[in-house]
């Protein structure tokens, strides 16, 4: 008979429980679908509405942006069609395009408290500069604005950015007061992370740089060692012996001294390195030399020269503010 009642009682409660269980997971089931619809439409939406006008405003020249995608789930970002035109000038080509542009998010943002991105894509920037017949350039307001000094106790910005590729880049200067035209193509750049945060990432970019300089091809290809426990690569860069002085006009502002003559050459290695735990680092390793270097009062009385500056075991980690130099050697200071 208690069993019986038993029974009875477990079988009116099913039902309940039944109706409980369907709640919920039509409460689970509502909440993925307004999520999905926010972040497949309402956020790409809100992007293609605001984005143009925010990067107008802070740019100070006209944006237009083509589309934007966004995948709530893996968080991948896609933005296709960006233009930003000449500042005053519609008729003027646009400064800067990319027909597009690819974010992968990574969910450790949350836990990082700071941007983590697993993955960066950009195809076919173009950036157009001019110099214009006064000695100005065309992005002076930006470079004014984006130089301005930092707070020195401001801290330091957190993010991990890694797989980083830029393809099928483009550079057009335009050097008005000469007149000349530099034109780089071609542009491939693939750089393993940069980092501030000790996240390890799954790292699949090999370091690249390659380029069309004015028709002459660039082409360096790093190494790698996804085996090892800091998962280091590395890139060779070597710098023939070129001439500095045909460049000193591009240096924003004015020199308060005149350059004749000045010849670099050298070698330097791009690390990356990635260990277990601690933050990943980025180290410059690098030995110059510096020739023939002369400098004139404005009116072109000589100020100094020297037959050739050697700077040995030259270190940078630009992610942590270091410089080491281990010796530098002087030869024939006039």
């Amino acid at each position: 008979m208690l069993q019986h009642q038993r029974s009875r009682s477990v079988s009116r409660l099913l039902p309940a429980v039944r109706r409980r269980i369907v709640i919920v997971l039509a409460w689970i089931a509502g909440a993925l679908m307004l999520f999905a619809a926010a972040g497949f439409a309402g956020l790409p939406a809100l992007g293609r509405s605001q984005l143009p006008g925010v990067l107008s405003e802070a740019l100070g020249r006209p944006v237009s942006i083509g589309d934007i995608e966004f995948n709530p789930f893996t968080l991948r970002a896609v933005v296709s069609g960006l233009r930003v035109g000449e500042r005053g000038d519609g008729s003027a080509p646009p400064v800067f395009t990319f027909s597009r542009l690819e974010v992968d998010g990574s969910w450790q943002s949350l836990t990082e408290l700071a941007p983590v991105v697993s993955g960066v894509r950009l195809h076919e920037p173009h950036l157009r500069l001019v110099r214009t017949k006064d000695g100005r350039y065309s992005v002076d307001d930006l470079i004014a604005r984006w130089t301005r000094p930092s707070d020195p106790d401001e801290p330091k910005a957190r993010f991990s950015v890694a797989n980083i590729e830029l393809h099928g880049g483009r550079v057009d200067f335009d050097d008005l007061p000469l007149p000349r035209a530099h034109r780089i193509a071609g542009i491939e750049v693939r750089v393993p992370f940069v980092s501030s945060l000790p996240v390890h990432q799954s790292i699949t970019v090999q370091p690249r740089l390659a380029m069309s300089v004015n028709g002459s091809p660039i082409d360096l290809k790093g190494r790698t060692r996804p085996f090892s426990v800091s998962r280091e690569s590395s890139l060779d860069l070597s710098i023939a012996p070129v001439d500095l002085t045909p460049y000193v006009a591009y240096i924003p502002g004015p020199l308060p001294v005149k350059v004749v003559g000045a010849m670099l050459a050298g070698k330097a290695t791009v690390e990356f390195a990635q260990p277990p735990d601690a933050a990943p680092s980025v180290t410059v390793r690098a030995d110059l030399d510096l020739s023939g270097l002369d400098l004139r009062e404005p009116g072109g009385e000589p100020l100094f020269g020297l037959g050739q500056l050697r700077l040995r075991g030259l270190m940078l980690q630009p992610l942590v503010g270091r410089v080491e130099l281990a010796a530098a050697e002087l030869d024939s200071p006039m």
